[in-house]
């Protein structure tokens, strides 16, 4: 058994999550500063509905993190509506020609 055979490797990518929420969009500039309170939490995507006036905000965060951004997103807009929380896999090998 080799030396480096024994060490475990860290995933060489960090891995994301996304959720949707829905939101007015006279608040979509207070969701932006409630995210700032979670380390590595972004809006990703923000797709304005016009006639509902409301924004729909993708916002990605590191695995594992989504009850703290869940949280703090509630507590500075309650009346926001939130998707499903998305893992997404891995992508298969690319395949050579």
């Amino acid at each position: 058994m080799g030396f480096f055979s024994a060490v475990a490797h860290a995933p060489t990518h960090p891995v994301w999550e996304q959720m949707n929420v829905l939101v007015a969009s006279r608040d979509a500039l207070l969701a932006r500063r409630a995210l700032l309170a979670c380390p590595g939490a972004a809006i990703v995507r923000c797709l304005p509905m016009h006639q509902d006036a409301k924004v729909q905000l993708e916002i990605r965060f590191p695995a594992g993190h989504g009850s703290a951004v869940i949280g703090q997103i509630l507590a500075c807009l309650p009346h926001g509506e939130i998707g499903g929380i998305c893992s997404p896999e891995p992508l298969p090998p690319a395949r050579k020609f």
